[in-house]
Parts: structure tokens; C-alpha cells; sequence
């Protein structure tokens, strides 16, 4: 593990009142400050104040984190080295303090390392929610909702598409009520046009509830919804047509694996207005681990129906098995062009 030199009192004191060029020297492969730049002049200018302070404050939080990652886990296992083997190797792959505790919960592990490993699989298969309602096969209405850039036009694209692989074009519906977003709009009626299946375009709850009564005869409508920020004041307005419509929707939450640990929560407090129904992880391979989101899924009990790693329509999508899960989780490489030609092969015999 490379390591990160902690600047000085005195070094901040300098950079945090640097008027003039510091006169203190660092080591040139230690030195941590920004480079200073000349002007036409070739006058030497010292680096902007407030750059310094959000290096400082950066390197603060840098240390908290490491601080408070070894604290946590030195705390939960009560001084045992095998415990604490655990808890690291859970916490390096994503998973938070609280799912450990609850995969920990009630377990007296084995002696080696490699059994005790196996108990905290098994603990985790048992705990981790996985949808038994295939979402191919689901008939009614289903929408996915999430922050904006998670995923969700996409995964309505691929939905559509594998559902299309198992039904027909007369089976679906395609609705979309991102009227924020011209080209997320644009997007879906392009999949729409390539798929032979028309897309709605809905504006309110009045639209909506005429849209559905028009698609009534539909195995599947799915509806692409706003991408709206969790904090956004405005959330519940945007998604209110959701809890207006007449007819029960399943409500899917898109959620990126790219999304930082620390506003998960506070992301799937907000979506779950809308009673969410369970979730689903895009971008898997543009994230390190995937530990972060399962823990929501476990500390939410929100089942998990699918995941993707890609952009490729239909490719790089799947319906989450407890198997793929585990394999993702534990950072085992999945082939999901071949996952993707079994299900294909399947659905043609």
C-alpha cells in the first residue's frame, strides 16, 4: 500500500496565508502542493488560497475515512485477527459497516480462514433479497425510476428488447414521462422505432391514466420516468403520477454501481416515496465493487431483479440470480455475451 504524506501544522499555516512564494523547501518527491504556474511575464504566482484549502480539506477527509474504516473494524471484531480478516475482506469489496454487523449477526465462525469465509457466503445468501418475480415474464406495468445518468432509458431499452425475445412487439408498451429530457426522450423513440413498438409520450396524471386505458390489452407497459436528483425538492411532484394512476405500478429503482456509498441511502429514502418494489444495479463495469448497493438491498430488503454492465442493447443485461450476484459481489468475471446467447437459446426452444 503506497503511503500519503500527511502535511504539517506548520505547512498548512503556510499554505492557508500564502500572500508571497513559501519560502519553506519540500523534498521534490514528496511535495503535495499544486505546481505554480508563470504568467507572460514569467513571474512565478503562488497558488490560489482556496486551491490549498480544498487540497487540506481533501486530505483531511482522506485520513478520517482511513481512521474511521480501521476504527469500525478493529470495534466489531473485539480483538479477534480472524474476525477482523472478514470484516476487511467484506469492507474492500464495498459491502458497509452495518450489512457486516448483519451478516456477522448470530454467527460463530470457524477456526481457518477459508470455512469462516464460506459461513459469511452463506450468511449472505440468506440475507441478500433476489426478486423471484422474473421481470420478462411480469404482467402489468412496470416503471423505473432513479437519479439522473443511472441507467434507466437504457434498461427500458433492454427490457424491451429481451421481452420481445420471449413475447412480441403487440405485447409491449412503451411510455416514456422524461419530458425534462429531450434526449433521454429522443432515446427511448429511437429503441422504439428500431423495436417496431410505439412510445407514448406523457406529460401528467391525465395523460397517463389515458395512455394506460388505451394499452390496457398489453402483456407488459414499461415507462421511463425523469431522472431527478434525490435531493431535489420537487421529487414527490415529479413522481407523483406514480401513486395517481389508477392501476398498481411496479416501481424498479435504477441505481448506478459508480454511486457513492455515502448517498445510497439517503438516495433510496427518497425513491422509496414512490414504493419501490426492488432494484436494479447498472454500470457494473465501470465500478470497482458492487458491495455498497447490495447492502441497501440487504439493510432495505429490496429485492434485486436485474443488473447491467454495458451500453450494448440487448447485451449487457441480466436478470439477477443469486448465483450471478455472488459472483459480481466476490469480483468473479461473469461472460454476459454468453449469458445473454443462453437466454436467447432458451427463449427459442
Amino acid at each position: 500500500m503506497s503511503t500519503r504524506r500527511i502535511l504539517t501544522e506548520d505547512e498548512i499555516h503556510t499554505l492557508l496565508h500564502s500572500g508571497s512564494t513559501s519560502k519553506q523547501s519540500h523534498s521534490p518527491a514528496n511535495d503535495q502542493s499544486p505546481p505554480k504556474q508563470a504568467d507572460s511575464s514569467g513571474t512565478i504566482t503562488p497558488p490560489n488560497p482556496d486551491q490549498m484549502l480544498n487540497i487540506i480539506q481533501t486530505e483531511l477527509r482522506h485520513i478520517r475515512q482511513m481512521v474511521s474504516s480501521r476504527t469500525n473494524l478493529a470495534t466489531t471484531s473485539h480483538g479477534s485477527p480472524l474476525k477482523f480478516k472478514i470484516l476487511e475482506r467484506l469492507t474492500l469489496q464495498g459491502f458497509q459497516p452495518l450489512t457486516c454487523e448483519k451478516l456477522l449477526s448470530g454467527l460463530t465462525l470457524a477456526s481457518d480462514e477459508n470455512t469462516a469465509w464460506q459461513q459469511i457466503i452463506f450468511s449472505l445468501e440468506t440475507q441478500l433479497p433476489i426478486s423471484q418475480d422474473n421481470i420478462l415474464d411480469h404482467q402489468g406495468i412496470v416503471a423505473l425510476v432513479g437519479p439522473t445518468g443511472s441507467g434507466k432509458t437504457t434498461g427500458i431499452a433492454k427490457l424491451a428488447t429481451h421481452c420481445l425475445l420471449r413475447h412480441s412487439a403487440h405485447d409491449i408498451g412503451l411510455i416514456t414521462t422524461d419530458y425534462y429530457s429531450v434526449g433521454g426522450r429522443d432515446q427511448l423513440c429511437t429503441f422504439g422505432r428500431l423495436l417496431d413498438i410505439p412510445v407514448h409520450r406523457v406529460n401528467n396524471s391525465s395523460d397517463l391514466e389515458e395512455t394506460l386505458a388505451y394499452l390496457s390489452n398489453k402483456r407488459i407497459i414499461l415507462i421511463d420516468t425523469p431522472g431527478i436528483s434525490h435531493r431535489d425538492p420537487e421529487l414527490s411532484e415529479k413522481l407523483g403520477f406514480i401513486l395517481q394512476s389508477p392501476k398498481p405500478i411496479k416501481t424498479i429503482l435504477t441505481l448506478s454501481a459508480t454511486t457513492h456509498e455515502n448517498i445510497i441511502n439517503e438516495i433510496v429514502d427518497a425513491f422509496n416515496y414512490t414504493h419501490l418494489s426492488g432494484m436494479s444495479i447498472t454500470k457494473i463495469d465501470e465500478a470497482p465493487f458492487i458491495g455498497h448497493v447490495l447492502s441497501a438491498c440487504i439493510d432495505y430488503q429490496l429485492p434485486l431483479y436485474s443488473f447491467t454492465n454495458g451500453q450494448h442493447v440487448p447485451a449487457n443485461f441480466s436478470i439477477a440470480t443469486l448465483d450471478k450476484i455472488l459472483n459480481l459481489a466476490l469480483q468473479k468475471p461473469l461472460n454476459f455475451e454468453n449469458t445473454f446467447k443462453k437466454n436467447a437459446e432458451s427463449v427459442r426452444c
